[in-house]
């Protein structure tokens, strides 16, 4: 183990990770999702030679409701295996710190949240045949598709209020680190709920949580919902039009819950570790039962 032991951890469960089959399960489940619904950009690339701006492509795309549903879903897939033992971890309890077993973790989500993050975007730009030239304005394609206009049969949704507002490479950076501190802040959740509860649970609880946003878009549910739905908080288009209303939560509110809740899940699991019987049954035991 690395001489750090709290990267040692981190490092440990990120090869486990880069081994097993889900790992590319999901690789292929965004693909074909993502192909489904953005994959007609390439036609209007090879029908009239100007293709998507990828930096603007991806802003957009994290507004989508639906298919950040199965972002979202990617992303608890990977980490379902709360609270992270293995086989291995009689002999990281060893090596290791309780403290550092529970840091290492923490940084191993925050690793895979950005990691994901990238993934989607290059995902989607290969998909499809995104540009990454000129990241400082907008294509004709995603213009046209902003106004409510296809292009021959072809139609992403691309929300006119990014477009008005915000430059391709800026919407990009935005949404990168909304979704980026949104799925860090639900894999915090699972994991925490994991070391007091049962994984079931704790996958259950988070999911429906992670679910409530494309529940009040499709289900036409109460929009004030909005101020206590994670993945809302992602979706750069709501951010961007908060202040014409009233039902839609500010940028400052979103980014104060993702702090509020991400240092309770943080402090929460750092707490977990001062009682090492449980610490030592919850680690070792699920461990042994994974194995």
């Amino acid at each position: 183990m690395h001489k750090n032991t709290t990267l040692g951890v981190t490092a440990m469960l990120t090869k486990k990770l880069l081994r097993e089959p889900k790992f590319y399960l999901v690789i292929a489940m965004l693909v074909a999702v993502l192909d489904e619904y953005t994959g007609g950009a390439r036609h209007i690339l090879l029908q009239y030679h100007f293709g998507v701006n990828a930096w603007g492509s991806f802003a957009c795309i994290t507004s989508y409701s639906y298919l950040m549903l199965w972002v979202v879903a990617g992303f608890l897939i990977l980490i379902s295996d709360v609270p992270f033992s293995s086989e291995n971890t009689l002999f990281e309890c060893v090596r290791a710190k309780r403290i550092q077993s529970i840091l290492g973790r923490i940084w191993y989500i925050l690793l895979v949240s950005v990691l994901y993050t990238l993934m989607i975007f290059v995902l989607s730009s290969i998909v499809q045949f995104a540009s990454p030239l000129y990241p400082d304005r907008w294509d004709k394609a995603l213009y046209t598709m902003s106004r409510g206009q296809t292009i021959n049969g072809v139609f992403l949704r691309i929300p006119a209020s990014i477009v008005a507002v915000c430059s391709p490479i800026g919407a990009w950076a935005a949404a990168s680190a909304l979704l980026t501190i949104v799925l860090f802040m639900i894999g915090l959740m699972m994991f925490t709920l994991s070391l007091y509860l049962s994984k079931r649970f704790a996958i259950c609880i988070t999911g429906l949580w992670a679910a409530l946003d494309f529940a009040i878009v499709y289900m036409i549910l109460d929009p004030s919902l909005l101020y206590g739905s994670p993945m809302s908080w992602a979706r750069l288009e709501l951010l961007v039009t908060a202040g014409y209303y009233t039902q839609q939560p500010s940028v400052q509110y979103c980014l104060l819950m993702l702090l509020a809740f991400s240092g309770l899940w943080i402090t929460a699991s750092c707490l977990f570790v001062k009682n090492q019987k449980r610490f030592d049954r919850k680690m070792i035991g699920e461990g042994e039962q994974g194995s």
